[in-house]
């Protein structure tokens, strides 16, 4: 397989641009745009109190998500009778 590079983590999500990779290297933190995320944790909770503990989570499950969810290492099919 040839070299795939996402300098930005902006397409880890249901993605299928590493399937058949041996390999997932990651650098660095995946960050959702802070401004977005202010807007809207401000949309839904109408103040930015715990804001801090909410981003902390949103890079928690960007992280989660490729570790866990890439297609360069899908877990092997079951056939059911």
């Amino acid at each position: 397989m040839d070299e795939v590079s996402n300098g930005g983590f902006d397409d880890n999500l249901s993605t299928n641009a590493y399937e058949g990779a041996s390999v997932l290297v990651a650098f660095n933190t995946p960050r959702t745009n802070l401004g977005i995320a202010q807007d809207e944790y401000r949309a839904l909770f109408g103040t930015l109190n715990g804001f801090e503990q909410y981003y902390q989570n949103l890079i928690n499950e960007q992280i989660t998500q490729l570790i866990g969810r890439q297609r360069c290492h899908p877990q092997k099919r079951r056939l059911t009778k």
